[in-house]
C-alpha cells in the first residue's frame, strides 16, 4: 500500500475474508467487502473424437510389430518335375536353423538331402550371401 503521508510503502496480503500483514507494523488495512464470486474457467473441455482411431491403429501397429519381430516365418514348396522333386524355402530369421530342420525332415522322409544353390553360387561366382 502507498499512502501520500508516509515515506515507505506498505506491504500487505490480501485474500477474501483475510487480510494479512507481514511485518505487524502497517498504519493502514485494505479489505474487500461485498465480493462476489463466479465459478467460471478459461478452460475448454472438448471430446476428442479421434482417440479410439488412435488407439485402434496402435494396436494394429503393435501385432505388427510384434509378428515381424518376434515370430519367424517360414515357407517350404515342394514341387514334382518328372522323376525329381524340387524344394525350395524361405524364412525371415535363423536361415542356419532352419537348414537343419530341412535336413532333418528330409532324412525322415527319405528323400535325398537338398543342394543349396546359393552356396554354389557363392562359390562358383564370388558373390551371393551365405546368410540367406
Amino acid at each position: 500500500m502507498n499512502s501520500p503521508n508516509q515515506e515507505e510503502n506498505e506491504v500487505s496480503f490480501l485474500a477474501i475474508g483475510e487480510n494479512f500483514d507481514p511485518s505487524s507494523s502497517n498504519h493502514y488495512r485494505l479489505t474487500l467487502s461485498g465480493a462476489e464470486t463466479k465459478h467460471v474457467t478459461g478452460l475448454t473441455v472438448r471430446k476428442d473424437y479421434t482417440l479410439p482411431f488412435l488407439i485402434v491403429g496402435g494396436a494394429i501397429f503393435m501385432i505388427g510389430l510384434v509378428q515381424g519381430s518376434y515370430w519367424t516365418h517360414r515357407r517350404i514348396w515342394l514341387k514334382q518335375e518328372g522323376d525329381r522333386t524340387v524344394l525350395a524355402a524361405h524364412t525371415n530369421k535363423s536361415w542356419y536353423g532352419f537348414k537343419q530342420e530341412i535336413f532333418e525332415l528330409t532324412e525322415k522322409l527319405g528323400i535325398s538331402e537338398p543342394i543349396d544353390r546359393r552356396d554354389d553360387v557363392g562359390s562358383s561366382k564370388g558373390e551371393g550371401s551365405k546368410n540367406g
